[in-house]
């Protein structure tokens, strides 16, 4: 399927490529785990590349026409799709996209990312991180990552950026939170997860209470087709029990502590609505609060969906974060 033609009055978007900067410093992880072992093997492939400034990453820039102190009329020489700040101070959202590790960036979300540039009155940035089968756990994570990087050295101050993550990208948006303490980065200025998948071990009791509610089909981790299998690739049933536990399979099992302002949205019929739950309690433990909001009776599907319901959605982020800024 193309990419969709979205007239200019509406808004615009463009796809811009770019190599992982080579002030990147290694990954301080030493827990002697695979996620260890696999991410210092991603971070070196990366680097020679990016010695041969190869360009494997890239990121979809979004603008609505109506976003104000940008100039859409190009008098100033500004480009709106430049992945560099448009104006002094900007803030942006920084937008992973869901996909259950298979899927990112389908032509029909380039509308999505233009909606919500509009409604949230900020251009938006996507990162297109690889995905299974061909890349598995953590190169999602990683690539997220030099998308950060990759923003900070064109110009963008880290708490000027809202991190939003939908889905298995809430998964892969809270993973990258703790990547960001670990290498001690300046901290980012909020965080929304929408319907995260936080806990890749599965035991959450809502996937068998909402199983006949909600979209998402549960499987176990001994079938080749759960979703942590998917994420991580093929493996012994002990390795995949053993990684699902760890802080960047499962985000919820990490250090929540030191996190930035994070707002929750899960409908109560989702199959991930425990672990939003958890999630919210945890942080609250830590940090205080945590603002966290649950649609009556929406699935991982139906939150997302219908004018009304999106203008719920989009109102609330919007609330936080203008309020967070």
């Amino acid at each position: 399927m193309p990419d969709p033609k979205i007239p200019p009055s509406i808004g615009s978007y463009r796809t811009a490529w770019y190599s992982m900067p080579k002030s990147q410093q290694p990954y301080k992880i030493n827990d002697g785990s695979e996620a260890q072992e696999r991410l210092l093997q991603i971070y070196q492939k990366d680097l020679d590349e990016a010695k041969s400034d190869i360009s494997r990453h890239s990121m979809v820039v979004a603008c609505s026409s109506s976003i104000g102190g940008i100039d859409h009329n190009n008098n100033n020489n500004t480009d709106i799709l430049a992945d560099q700040p448009a104006f002094p101070n900007e803030h942006v959202i920084l937008y992973v996209c869901g996909g259950g590790f298979v899927m990112r960036d389908t032509p029909g979300e380039k509308w999505l990312y233009v909606r919500m540039s509009k409604e949230l009155g900020q251009r938006v940035f996507v990162p297109r991180y690889h995905v299974a089968p061909e890349s598995r756990f953590p190169q999602p994570i990683h690539d997220v990552y030099v998308a950060f990087r990759h923003l900070l050295s064109r110009g963008f101050k880290p708490h000027r950026i809202t991190l939003v993550g939908a889905s298995a990208g809430g998964n892969i948006a809270m993973a990258f939170l703790q990547i960001l303490k670990i290498q001690q980065e300046p901290a980012i200025g909020r965080c929304v997860l929408i319907a995260p998948c936080v806990d890749l071990t599965l035991k959450s009791e809502s996937w068998i209470r909402n199983q006949s509610r909600c979209v998402l089909r549960y499987r176990p981790l001994d079938d080749s087709l759960s979703l942590t299998r998917v994420y991580y690739g093929s493996a012994e049933l002990d390795e995949i029990h053993k990684m699902a536990e760890h802080s960047l399979m499962s985000p919820i099992r990490g250090t929540l502590s030191g996190l930035p302002p994070v707002l929750v949205l899960v409908g109560s019929h989702d199959v991930l609505v425990d672990e939003s739950r958890e999630l919210v309690r945890l942080i609250e433990n830590v940090a205080g609060s945590a603002d966290y909001v649950e649609y009556p009776k929406k699935n991982h599907y139906t939150l997302l969906r219908g004018k009304t319901q999106l203008g719920q959605i989009y109102s609330q982020i919007r609330r936080f974060v203008v309020a967070k800024q």
